[in-house]
Parts: structure tokens; C-alpha cells; sequence
């Protein structure tokens, strides 16, 4: 059976090739008006046109009753059955084959671009080892075998089985609170109550389950994961970073420092068993400590600015102009003049309603708080507000 690239990822290639080709030509002619370092982007623009047009016209998936054949711009591969230990699915779509370990061959990878990928999969499912289904069906055996989750194999069995229920609502609330906190976060009290308190649920749980809850992907595993809920620290820290202004960084330290101090040994102990449990104690330790320091930050933030009742003081100042900054997230952004310990113009993000409110030459006034945990902040609003 041969396979090429499906219908779309052929256009796809095509239209991009098009415009690589395009951009490379005009620089190049732009350069010897212009800048001359353009002489240079151009070409390698045009290389990457010509890759892609030669990636997709080339490119041919063959399987045979006892070999993989595959071709593209670059290569031309040949794996005996015999020296293919098995496969597995990629995230993105694409499929790993994988050589029998000690052999001279390297992995095959195979695009998701190409056509009929239903029948790609049945193909191998049929003539090779599907290692995921394996490394799953092994973790099934191990926990089933273990006692340390159960006095028999069928107490071992629901206990899985609540885990991964447990698990999944986990994970649900997570996703509701993801989408909450960036789509519309009102009430925004509740949401930052969620996203303080979510996470370490999520820690409480894989302490009820003595290990057998992860905070990996459980994608390809028989171990259920609450990784969602757990994410959401750095939902938290966002949060922290996109609501609110810090006036005097040197104040952080500290409170961040001493909430770490709480936080780490309550999640050590609840994670102890998972520790001892898991055959990943590095990437374990590693990701358990990047998401205790979001939520360290993140918290105190929050807590530091959305609880601060204290009056403040108020500056009234020039608006010297504005801008927007787009991407994966729309800022908006006032350059104010000088105020307080700022002795320049400096942009500060604002509101789109602000934002859209104020012109050049306009005066807002900021206000600086002290902070409920004694951090400065300030955030700026119309005069009168």
C-alpha cells in the first residue's frame, strides 16, 4: 500500500510555498534598495519554499507484508518488520516506529500530513506492537499486582477504578476553571478562590490514593493523572501578572519566599507516597516545585492586591500616548508620564475600555496602594472613578 500527503496538507504546503517563494523574491530585490542584510533573508526564504514544495511532491509512505518504506525531500528509508520493535501515536497525530533496542536503525517518523491515517493505524495495528497499548496493559498488571493499593486484586481493581473517576471529576472542575479564569472571570472572587484552592485538592487526592494518582500525562498510562488541576497554578500566576501592577518589586521576595516555606512541606507530605511510587522522581520533583513556585507568586499576589482595602494615594497624570500590542493575548497600553518613583514616561497595560476612553494629552489618575501583605501596587483609572 502507498500513501502520500492528504489533499489538504498538499494545498497547505502549496499556499506556503507560494508566499516563502514571494517574501524571499522581494526581499532579495528589496535588499540592493534598502537594507543590504536583506540580500541574505531572501535566499533563505526561497529555501524554504523550495523545501517545502519538494517535501510534499516527494514525500511516500509504502507498507509492505515485510518492510516500511518511507521517503521524503531528504531520505530514503527501508525497516524490515523484523527489526521493528513496534509502534506508537505521537500527540500531534504523527506515528513513532520504533527499531528493536541494540539495532544500527533509528526511529521512523511519520507525518500526519499524510492521507487515509485510519488505515495507516489498522495497517499497523495489524502487523506490529502497539508499545503504548503494552506500557498500559504492564501498569494495569503492576497495580493489580501491588498490595500496597489493596489486600486483593479485586479491592486493587476498584480502587483504580475510584482513582480514575476521582481523577477525571478532578480534571473537569480544572478545565471549567481554565476557561472561567481567561474567558469571563466574574465573580472574580470565586475564580481566585478556585484557582487557590484546586490545585492542592488536587495534591489531597493523590495523598488518598497513596501514590497511584499522578501529576504526569495520563494520556499513555494506567495511572490516572490530576496534571489539569495542578496547571493551574500557572493559571493562577497569569492572572497575577495580567490584573495587576507591582510598584516595588524588592517587596515581593519575601512574602513569596515565606509562602513558599508553608506551601513546600505540606506538599511534600502529600506527595511522599507518589515520590516512592513513581519511577519519574526527577521530572516528578521537577514539576511539582516549577508549579509550587507559580502558585507562591501567584498567590501573593492575588492575595496581596484583591484584599488591599486600604485608601491609597492618587496621582493625577498626562497620558503621553498609546499603543496596542497584539499576539496570542490583545494588550493595551498607556506610555504615562513621570510619577512617583517612575522618573520617565512609562507604558503601563490597561483595560481595553480605558484604553479606548483616553487619548494623548488626556489625564488619568493612579492609584498606589500599600498593599494587603505590604507589597506597593497601583492600578490606573479615569479621573473621577
Amino acid at each position: 500500500m502507498e500513501f502520500r500527503f492528504s489533499s489538504s496538507a498538499r494545498i497547505a504546503s502549496y499556499i506556503f510555498s507560494v508566499l516563502f517563494f514571494a517574501g524571499g523574491i522581494f526581499l532579495f530585490g528589496y535588499a540592493f534598495f534598502s537594507q543590504v542584510y536583506f540580500i541574505f533573508i531572501g535566499p533563505f526564504l526561497i529555501g524554504i519554499g523550495w523545501y517545502l514544495l519538494k517535501e510534499v511532491r516527494s514525500s511516500c509512505l509504502t507498507l509492505n507484508d515485510d518492510s516500511i518504506t518511507l521517503i521524503n525531500s531528504s531520505s530514503f528509508r527501508t525497516l524490515p518488520l523484523s527489526d521493528i520493535q513496534g509502534f506508537r501515536l505521537l500527540d500531534k497525530g504523527g506515528i513513532e516506529i520504533l527499531p528493536v533496542p541494540g539495532g544500527i536503525e533509528k526511529k521512523m517518523t511519520i507525518s500526519s500530513s499524510f492521507e487515509n491515517k485510519e488505515e495507516i493505524q489498522a495497517w499497523l495495528e495489524k502487523h506490529l506492537p502497539n508499545i503504548d497499548a503494552i506500557t498500559v496493559q504492564q501498569e494495569t498488571e503492576s497495580i493489580l499486582a501491588d498490595e500496597h493499593f489493596g489486600f486483593s486484586e479485586t479491592d486493587r481493581a476498584n480502587r483504580l477504578k475510584q482513582a480514575k473517576q476521582t481523577a477525571k471529576l478532578v480534571n473537569i472542575v480544572a478545565y471549567i476553571v481554565f476557561f472561567w479564569s481567561f474567558i469571563y472571570p466574574v465573580p472574580y472572587n470565586v475564580v481566585i478562590v478556585l484557582l487557590l484552592v484546586v490545585p492542592f485538592i488536587a495534591l489531597v487526592v493523590i495523598w488518598h490514593f497513596k501514590g497511584l494518582v499522578r501529576i504526569t500525562d495520563g494520556k499513555k498510562t494506567a495511572y490516572p493523572s490530576v496534571i489539569s488541576a495542578v496547571l493551574l497554578t500557572l493559571v493562577l500566576l497569569i492572572r497575577a501578572l495580567l490584573d495587576y501592577d507591582i510598584y516595588d518589586y524588592a517587596r515581593v521576595y519575601k512574602p513569596v519566599t515565606i509562602m513558599l516555606v508553608i506551601i513546600l512541606p505540606i506538599a511534600w507530605w502529600l506527595c511522599r507516597e507518589l515520590y516512592n511510587q513513581t519511577a519519574q522522581k526527577s521530572s516528578t520533583l521537577i514539576s511539582l516545585l516549577v508549579c509550587l513556585c507559580c502558585y507562591a507568586y501567584g498567590s501573593v499576589v492575588v492575595i496581596n492586591c484583591y484584599y488591599d482595602k486600604t485608601p491609597g494615594k492618587v496621582f493625577t497624570v498626562p497620558v503621553k500616548g498609546k499603543h496596542i500590542s497584539t499576539g496570542k493575548h490583545t494588550s493595551y497600553y498607556l506610555n504615562l508620564d513621570a510619577w512617583g518613583q517612575y522618573t520617565e514616561p512609562d507604558d503601563v497595560e490597561v483595560s481595553p475600555d480605558l484604553y479606548n476612553a483616553e487619548k494623548e494629552g488626556d489625564m488619568v489618575n493612579v492609584y498606589l496602594k500599600s498593599g494587603y501583605l505590604g507589597i506597593p501596587w497601583f492600578w490606573v483609572g479615569k479621573i473621577g472613578e
